[in-house]
């Protein structure tokens, strides 16, 4: 699927199911990606069962993306801060 039918579809997923909605299946689903790397760490899945709770997170991160203007700047803002990080410019 290409960007645009990605972005078709977290639209019409918004628009069905409700802004407040996908919240909470936003923030359900953070919280199972958080439990399948836990559960990874200590040896109880596998990277595949990590894999798809990630993907799960980021489809609905995607959404939120859509519904919270900004992410796309903050994001290449955080980035240049990562970068100077590790550059040693940034403590």
């Amino acid at each position: 699927m290409n960007e645009n039918e990605r972005k078709g579809l977290y639209l019409l997923a918004l628009e069905q199911y409700g802004a407040g909605s996908q919240m909470l299946v936003a923030i359900e689903e953070l919280a199972e990606a958080q439990v399948a790397i836990v559960h990874y760490m200590r040896g109880r899945n596998s990277a595949m069962d990590v894999a798809g709770e990630i993907a799960d997170a980021q489809i609905m991160l995607e959404q939120m993306e859509l519904s919270f203007p900004g992410v796309a700047c903050m994001r290449e803002t955080k980035l240049a801060q990562l970068k100077k990080r590790l550059e040693g410019e940034l403590p």
